[in-house]
C-alpha cells in the first residue's frame, strides 16, 4: 500500500495552498481536508502524482502532529509549555 503525505497547507478567502518542492511553484486547491489528486507540473518527476496527497490547515497540522508526538513520548501534562 503507498503511503500519502500529509501537506500543511496556508489559507487564503476559499484556498488553500503550498509550495511544492518537486514543481517549485505553489499548488492551489479548494478548503476541503482529506485526499486530493496531485497538481504536479506534467514534466515533473513529482511522486505526488502516484498517490495524491491528504491536505490540512497547517495550524491544524501543528496541532495534531504534537498531540501525536505527546502520546509516543508519554509527555504529559506538567511538561513545560514554549
Amino acid at each position: 500500500m503507498l503511503r500519502m503525505p500529509v501537506i500543511g497547507c496556508q489559507s487564503s478567502l476559499r484556498t488553500w495552498y503550498f509550495y511544492c518542492p518537486y514543481c517549485r511553484c505553489t499548488h492551489v486547491h479548494g478548503p476541503i481536508a482529506g485526499h486530493h489528486a496531485a497538481r504536479c507540473l506534467p514534466r515533473v518527476d513529482s511522486p505526488y502524482k502516484e498517490t495524491g496527497y491528504i491536505l490540512a490547515p497547517s495550524d491544524r497540522l501543528a496541532r495534531l502532529r504534537a498531540a501525536s508526538h505527546a502520546r509516543r513520548t508519554g509527555a504529559g501534562s506538567g511538561d513545560l509549555k514554549c
